[in-house]
């Protein structure tokens, strides 16, 4: 029997697998996400990128979304390099695939790809131009400019995988819209 309130929208695997469990009509629809972002650990700051796969779907009708973060890349040695990160983020969302479909949950099995990547990356470029930080726009404000900003809060759980060890951990994410001199930006 379907239940016709299901409490909570899921925000994590574990919770669509175990409302399609309890009998809900569960539908899932997994796509992609690249972020810049800089990191800091120890004296060193560095950027990487955040792979995340952003589910949506609906629990009997009622739409639902979140995002699970599976890996972060980066250039230079500091963390895992992106090419690798695509391969341990594929590994374990596969992992997250077989857990929906072994319940019932029919998604269509897409998976990251470092040219998808690349391009994604290129896109959020072109679409929001050159990347300022917020003390630019803070700047901009201060020459006497309107700038106008909404942020949204979330929190995306994530799993960094080493050799000999599991480091869990939730990230803490702001976006920032900026809208500013006729445009609006993404941070």
């Amino acid at each position: 029997m379907l239940s016709n309130t299901i409490g909570h929208l899921p925000n994590r695997i574990t919770d669509v697998v175990a409302l399609k469990e309890k009998g809900n009509e569960v539908t899932c629809n997994p796509s992609f996400e690249i972020l810049p972002v800089d990191f800091a650990h120890r004296d060193n700051i560095y950027q990487a990128f955040v792979f995340l796969c952003r589910f949506k779907g609906s629990i009997n009708g009622q739409a639902y979304m979140f995002r699970k973060c599976y890996a972060r890349g980066c250039p230079h040695n500091l963390c895992p390099h992106v090419s690798q990160a695509i391969m341990i983020a594929n590994r374990y969302l596969q992992r997250d695939y077989k857990r929906l479909t072994d319940t019932g949950v029919q998604v269509q099995k897409r998976l990251f790809t470092l040219a998808d990547m690349v391009v994604k990356f290129d896109e959020m470029k072109e679409e929001h131009g050159p990347l300022l930080a917020l003390h630019d726009y803070i700047n901009i404000a201060k020459e006497g400019n309107e700038v106008a900003v909404e942020m949204v809060l979330e929190f995306v759980p994530g799993v960094e995988h080493f050799a000999n060890y599991k480091n869990k951990q939730v990230f803490l994410m702001v976006n920032f819209s900026i809208t500013t001199l006729g445009k609006t930006h993404q941070i």
